[in-house]
């Protein structure tokens, strides 16, 4: 489904973000991105999204070259986006409405369909995510854990193919931190593609099948089953991830 082939991002034509970065990620798939701060995982989930295009190399989704003149054009970017849902790290910078109703339904109004069919998917989503006596409240008067279900519910709303997750679990409860893991789960097994950048490996035990490991010099250095590398401590310390 997704293709990345020496891919590159550099800031201010100079400063690297991700250096050379080749990586399949196939339809249906769970992985956990993993690395230090600074080591190019959220850049990479940006380019996943479309939010940046590679400074280098060539991305591909479902074996489609995708640019930036392609994006432009509004029925492209329309389908692409369809496909692709991201949760950013920080909710606050993703809610934008007057009321977590208006938020959900922002998207579905966009891609055009009914006031009835709109309707339908906020009400399911909403009971879905247990966030259904919040609709008229505004996002910003909402704790942490709410603002992330709101930010989830809606991605999820315009039911996306894949799910790109930016540090989820960050400044959650535990309670918060158990029902989202629960969710990203039924995700996945309902055929969804999962990428999720990640510190807190308790709360993501057992979700990832595959972990791409990302260095302080912005490279890729390892793809290999999660749990064989959550078991290698000494490489973990060298990556300076624990």
């Amino acid at each position: 489904m997704i293709q990345l082939d020496h891919v590159s991002y550099t800031y201010d034509g100079s400063e690297n973000a991700l250096a050379d970065i080749s990586l399949n990620i196939a339809d249906g798939a769970s992985l956990a991105l993993i690395g230090a701060n600074g080591s190019g995982k959220s850049t990479l989930m940006k380019i996943i999204s479309g939010l940046t295009i590679p400074s280098s190399g060539v991305y591909r989704l479902n074996n489609e070259e995708i640019t930036e003149k392609k994006l432009k054009d509004p029925r492209f970017s329309r389908m692409f986006h369809k496909q692709i849902g991201f949760v950013f790290q920080n909710s606050e910078t993703q809610l934008f409405c007057s009321n977590v109703w208006e938020e959900i339904a922002f998207g579905p109004l966009q891609m055009g369909l009914t006031v009835q069919d709109v309707q339908a998917r906020v009400t399911e989503i909403m009971d879905l995510l247990e966030i259904s006596h919040l609709k008229k409240r505004p996002p910003y008067h909402l704790s942490g854990g709410e603002q992330k279900r709101v930010a989830i519910a809606a991605t999820a709303v315009m039911n996306p193919d894949v799910y790109l997750f930016d540090e989820p679990m960050n400044n959650l409860d535990p309670k918060n931190k158990s029902f989202l893991r629960q969710f990203i789960s039924r995700l996945n097994q309902s055929g969804k593609t999962i990428i999720c950048s990640t510190h807190d490996f308790a709360y993501v035990d057992d979700l990832f099948k595959k972990a791409a490991v990302f260095s302080e010099t912005h490279q890729l250095v390892r793809l290999d089953d999660y749990s064989r590398v959550l078991a290698d401590r000494d490489f973990l310390t060298k990556m300076n991830i624990i």
